[in-house]
């Protein structure tokens, strides 16, 4: 009965009696020759055709160092690699046990051998040291945010990229539940949910948005996709999970749509401000006339005077047409920021009402720009006027200049071209901008004031500045807490790829 279990057992087997002879070869046994006796292992085989040495790590076997030999003289012989050639040629790779078989009064009666053959095992381990070390090559290059998860959502690598965005290290991710890394950034029910489903079901996750607070980088949006992977060698299932962060393209894009949108109105305002223009031209030259042959203190005198003054406020409408249509480049100069914005101040705060408090924050390091000075006047004018106008009950308007440096890593608020900025911003504490309101609020002849108190020009044609100056302008708005105006314009001493 035990040799039966023996002959049929998967391990490679060997009996010996205490002269060394072979007693028993089990069948997975045959074939393999665990010594350099040139005699045949199985007395009832001849010799094998092809036979080559044994060996192990320190070169070939002895007949004194072979496993039966040393477990005949008294030693365990435990998981001892050793090569061999099979009768057709093949290497094979054995891991060998050898035990002294005893009597009751402890003398050595035999030796027992078992070997297995790990010859595939290894070359599925080597394959799958390969084939990790191989991805954390990838991972360690690749420019995307990549995640490799067991079935269990365990995290098992993560590429350079993705630490370096979330500000983690390997220590902080891997070997960790995907729902307890950054304190539960990515705990989620629907994405568990559907990453969940991966592996036992062929399907796969793709275009899952969502908005996360990244480290240093604020308000992300980004956008998942997921597949189900066969780890090399074992067929391990693992999911490749692909974290791409589109805010700075998406922004980029609508920034490349306003810019079109804005210079096709732009085109079409340009010629109606014209026509409108010569129109206009007639209305006053008449209404001057008219009032110099008239008595003063007549009532046609006065309704002379008010068409005059209505026509002087339609050409200034016509003049910020004419001035957001304007597209081609204009006269810059070298500005220092803070002269041009103390001059603003002074204005807003002699037409601000005595409720309304006005700070200042000029750092003296900000970069200089290339500018065309009226310009920017009118830029912080229009800004400043709005701020004071949101204000109607009172509160505060904060205006701040800085320098800034952005480096390959810009935040959600920032410009996505590394360089020098002066950053220039007004904020008030107002009532804000809804959100409904905030991707139209740089469009042409869009405002949120009553009819009669704004013609919608005011930002646009501060876009249209800015933009031309090779910079940014950006709203922040919270409703309730007011909003701040950004403006980023790139330090005209570096090369920032504008």
């Amino acid at each position: 009965m035990a040799l039966a279990t023996l002959a049929s057992s998967p391990y490679g087997v060997a009996l010996y009696d205490r002269d060394g002879r072979l007693l028993f070869l089990n069948d997975r046994a045959k074939g393999w020759r665990l010594t350099n006796d040139p005699a045949p292992v199985d007395p009832s085989e001849g010799p094998l055709d092809g036979w080559k040495p044994v060996w192990d790590a320190n070169g070939p076997l002895t007949p004194e160092n072979t496993p039966s030999v040393r477990a005949l003289a008294g030693e365990t012989v435990v998981d001892r690699r050793i090569k061999l050639t099979e009768s057709d040629g093949t290497i094979r790779e054995l891991e060998v046990t050898a035990h002294p078989l005893r009597t009751q009064d402890d003398r050595i009666e035999g030796a027992a051998v078992i070997a297995e053959d790990v010859t595939d095992k290894l070359r599925i381990r080597d394959d799958s040291e390969r084939a990790r070390r191989l991805m954390a090559g990838v991972l360690e290059t690749i420019g995307d945010m990549l995640l490799v998860l067991d079935n269990q959502l365990t995290v098992l690598m993560a590429s350079h990229a993705y630490y370096k965005a979330t500000k983690t290290v390997p220590e902080q991710v891997v070997g960790k539940h995907l729902t307890q890394i950054q304190g539960g950034l990515w705990d989620i029910a629907d994405l568990q949910t559907r990453l969940s489903e991966l592996v036992p079901v062929h399907g796969r996750v793709d275009g899952y948005r969502l908005q996360l607070e990244l480290p240093k980088r604020g308000l992300r949006t980004l956008v998942l996709s997921a597949r189900k992977i066969y780890r090399l060698g074992n067929n391990t299932k693992t999911i490749l999970l692909t974290i791409d962060d589109v805010t700075d393209r998406e922004r980029a894009q609508e920034q490349a749509l306003l810019n079109a949108k804005l210079e096709s109105i732009g085109f079409l305002a340009g010629g109606l401000a014209h026509d409108v223009n010569n129109r206009l031209q007639p209305i006053l030259g008449y209404s001057q006339l008219g009032r110099t042959r008239v008595d003063p203190n007549t009532k046609l005198a006065e309704w002379l005077e008010r068409i005059e003054a209505n026509a002087e406020g339609a050409r200034a409408v016509v003049r910020n047409v004419l001035s957001y249509a304007r597209l081609e480049p204009c006269h810059t100069e070298l500005v220092d920021l803070s002269v041009v914005t103390k001059q603003a101040l002074a204005n807003a705060r002699d037409n601000a009402p005595e409720w309304i408090e006005i700070s200042q924050d000029l750092a003296t390091d900000a970069p200089p720009v290339k500018v065309n000075p009226n310009d920017m006047m009118q830029v912080l004018d229009n800004l400043l006027t709005n701020a004071i106008q949101a204000l109607s009950q009172g509160g505060h308007i904060t205006v701040a200049l800085s320098r800034q440096r952005i480096d390959g890593q810009p935040d959600a608020t920032a410009p996505t071209v590394p360089g020098v900025y002066a950053l220039l911003s007004i904020a008030d504490n107002g009532p804000g901008i809804p959100e409904a309101e905030r991707d139209k609020i740089f469009d042409p002849f869009y405002t949120t004031k009553p009819v009669g108190e704004g013609t919608g020009l005011g930002l646009a044609i501060a876009h249209s500045i800015v933009h031309q100056a090779g910079g940014y302008i950006e709203l922040d708005s919270t409703p309730g807490t007011g909003c701040r105006f950004d403006i980023w314009l790139p330090d005209s001493g570096t090369t920032n790829d504008i």
